[in-house]
């Protein structure tokens, strides 16, 4: 008899390891699942200084496919500044990567603080000035 319940008290044991490793095993996938379906966060330059030149524009700006930055009304970031050229950069997509390209501006464009003439690979975290208008690339 107690040979018979010293059996049951093991086989009790490994089913409930097993369940358990079971549990895991679910909550695991299930988690996995949800970051998949996470929405993304679209990408954004956060403006750290120069605002005012940024009209109707405060804080966070959505970047969708290329976008233009400049003094022109063309533009979708307008920065009203006489040293700005009309189109002065673009910020578009490649792939998974966002680049950044200068125009043919006068006064170029300073990215993490090195003067860019050609398109620039921009990555999370990245700044960006553009004369006295300081942004922050996020993606």
């Amino acid at each position: 008899m107690e040979v018979l319940l010293s059996l049951f008290k093991y086989l009790f044991v490994i089913f409930l390891y097993i369940f358990l490793i079971d549990v895991l095993r679910t909550i695991k996938r299930d988690l996995a699942k949800q970051q998949e379906t996470k929405v993304p966060v679209p990408a954004h330059l956060n403006v750290i200084s120069g605002a005012g030149k940024l009209p109707g524009i405060s804080g966070t700006l959505v970047i969708s496919g290329e976008t233009l930055i400049g003094r022109s009304d063309e533009c979708h970031v307008k920065i009203d500044d006489p040293f700005v050229s009309s189109k002065h950069a673009r910020i578009y997509r490649k792939g998974k990567n966002f680049y950044i390209e200068d125009m043919g501006s006068r006064n170029g464009i300073y990215l993490n603080g090195s003067l860019i003439r050609k398109p620039a690979l921009i990555e999370d975290g990245d700044e960006i000035m553009i004369q006295d208008v300081q942004l922050v690339f996020h993606y």
